[in-house]
C-alpha cells in the first residue's frame, strides 16, 4: 500500500512537495463529531517533517527524549503554510483542544472503501483471496 501511495505522489510529499528524501504513507480520516465514526478516505505521502507536523504530540515527545529539533518542524509548519509563529500557536492549541475532545468518547471505525485491506474474525488469515493491491482500480486510493 504505501509504495502504490509514494508512486501515486510521484514520490514527493503530498503537502509541501519535497522530494528525494524519506516518505511516510499517512492516512486520511474524516470524523463525524455527531454519530462518533472516524472513516478512512485515502492516504497521503509525507515527508518527514509534514508527517511531524500532523502528529505534533509524537513530536514533541520526540524532542523531549532529545530525538528531534521540535523548532524545525514548527519552522518547517510556519513556511509550508506561510503563516506567523502565532499562527502556528492558535493552530496547535485549537488541534490539542480537538484531540481531549475527541478522545472522550468511544469511536465507531469505517474503514470506507480499504475495509477489504483488513481481515476480519469471519475471514480466513491468508490473503490469497483479496485483490492484490496492483489490480486495485486506479483512483481507488
Amino acid at each position: 500500500m504505501r509504495r502504490q501511495v509514494y508512486k501515486q505522489y510521484k514520490y514527493h510529499c503530498g503537502i509541501c512537495n519535497a522530494g528525494n528524501t524519506t516518505m511516510y504513507c499517512h492516512e486520511i480520516w474524516q470524523y463525524d463529531d455527531e454519530t462518533w465514526t472516524q472513516k478512512l478516505t485515502g492516504f497521503i505521502a509525507l515527508c518527514k517533517m509534514c508527517h511531524h507536523c500532523k502528529h505534533l504530540g509524537h513530536a514533541n515527545i520526540l524532542a523531549q527524549k532529545g530525538e528531534l529539533d521540535y523548532e524545525q518542524v514548527v519552522q518547517h509548519f510556519i513556511r509550508v503554510n506561510q503563516c506567523s509563529r502565532e499562527d502556528f500557536e492558535a493552530y496547535r492549541a485549537q488541534a490539542f483542544d480537538l484531540w481531549r475532545e475527541r478522545s472522550e468518547g468511544p469511536w465507531d471505525l469505517d474503514l470506507g472503501d480499504y475495509a477489504y485491506l483488513v481481515p476480519t474474525e469471519h475471514e480466513p488469515e491468508s490473503h490469497a483471496e483479496q485483490k492484490p493491491l496492483w489490480e486495485t482500480p486506479p483512483g481507488s486510493l
